[in-house]
């Protein structure tokens, strides 16, 4: 069975001197070590005991085998080492191999001064925050705020110019061969085949994005697993064609799925949506999230911000103007009313990040008239006392 709301786990490995033979670690049951990940091959390294410590040997997998974010054949290890197959870390202690821990309040996204300009031209200025697992996040802004740049920076596909990212204490441009399969980035357009039914489309999948020594079996229990978390059941047999948006949508995240990726990004995935899949598609995100992954998404929806756990208010030119829980935003920004948020951080993007920065709270905006409906009504004369009839 392959977890996908939780990593993997595995017993710690017995010490390197205590067997002449090498440990094999792998998916397969009879390995020594036995490690529960999709992306794993069934026996994907060996680990061999020798007098100057223990040394890892790649077993020509298919996802590779990574010494402290580098990729290797074969490799001596030691203490400190951080071993990755698959999704899975481990670390060198003492001459065993166990599972890596995350002290509590820690792993998942930091996002430290990032800095992006091309061609002069600034697009993200010193934006940082962090998401934990188990959390939903939220980027929001008017038009040229940098939204898409981030989340392309967050999913490793561009490099920023200054500042980092780290997943899990991992850094994701200087590791990203090692990182890519724990990012799940869910585009604005849907890219599942419209002509297939879910469970086709998902197969196929998975037949491309697992490892090819998996099973006809493994991938179709991967592929039940991922349509049930989904709640895709009753439409598994559906073509995706005859879906609606926020289920297509959902189709979508499954493909992403497939892999277990601990970290999950969306760009724009209610947009065309009306306000009930809408809500449908933001719920599912809270319990993708609830189930132990970060989840990142960008939207221009607000209506349903409050599901999120913190928010990302970008300015135009990637300045931060607010990040923080929902509840705190009318505070900060002196309004409830996005349109005037929105005005506000386009008119001023450097004002908007100073009060940011220094936690000033913004002096609400004063109320706009709403023209009245209703006639004007001319004074009264006489001083003000009514007229006889």
């Amino acid at each position: 069975m392959f977890p996908y709301d939780q990593p993997p786990t595995l017993p710690a490995m017995p010490t390197a001197g205590s067997r002449t033979g090498g440990f094999k670690i792998g998916r397969r049951d009879d390995c020594d070590i036995v490690v529960r990940d999709p992306l794993v091959s069934r026996i994907h390294a060996t680990l061999i005991p020798t007098p100057a410590g223990p040394e890892i040997v790649d077993n020509i997998s298919i996802n590779g085998t990574f010494v402290n974010g580098r990729p290797v054949q074969r490799a001596m290890l030691r203490d400190g080492d951080v071993v990755t197959l698959g999704n899975s870390d481990f670390t060198v202690a003492g001459g065993t191999l166990a599972p890596r821990s995350v002290a509590p309040g820690s792993g998942g996204v930091q996002a430290e001064r990032l800095r992006l300009t091309i061609d002069g031209h600034q697009l993200l200025s010193d934006v940082s925050f962090t998401a934990r697992p188990g959390t939903l996040t939220a980027v929001i802004g008017p038009s040229g705020a940098g939204k898409s740049t981030l989340i392309k920076l967050l999913g490793g596909v561009e490099r920023p110019s200054m500042g980092r990212v780290t997943f899990d204490g991992h850094d994701i441009h200087a590791e990203y061969a090692s990182m890519r399969s724990r990012i799940g980035v869910v585009p604005q357009d849907d890219v599942v085949h419209r002509q297939l039914t879910v469970e086709q489309a998902l197969g196929y999948a998975a037949e491309l994005r697992l490892p090819p020594d998996s099973t006809a079996a493994d991938r179709r229990q991967v592929v039940a697993e991922v349509i049930d978390e989904l709640e895709l059941t009753a439409h598994r047999n559906t073509r995706v064609d005859k879906l609606s948006g926020g289920q297509r949508k959902r189709a979508s995240v499954a493909m992403e799925l497939l892999t277990g990726p601990s970290l999950l990004i969306l760009d724009e995935p209610t947009s065309g949506l009306d306000p009930a899949l809408d809500r449908q598609v933001m719920s599912m995100l809270r319990r993708l999230a609830d189930a132990g992954r970060v989840v990142v998404v960008v939207t221009h929806s607000l209506t349903y911000l409050r599901m999120c756990d913190q928010v990302l208010l970008l300015a135009p030119g990637g300045k931060t103007a607010f990040a923080g829980p929902p509840h705190a935003i009318d505070a900060a920004m002196g309004s409830s009313d996005w349109a005037d948020i929105f005005a506000f951080v386009s008119a001023d993007p450097d004002a908007a990040h100073y009060r940011y920065l220094t936690g000033e709270q913004r002096t609400p905006p004063p109320r706009r008239r709403r023209p009245s409906s209703r006639p004007a009504v001319p004074p009264a004369s006489g001083g003000g006392g009514r007229s006889g009839a």
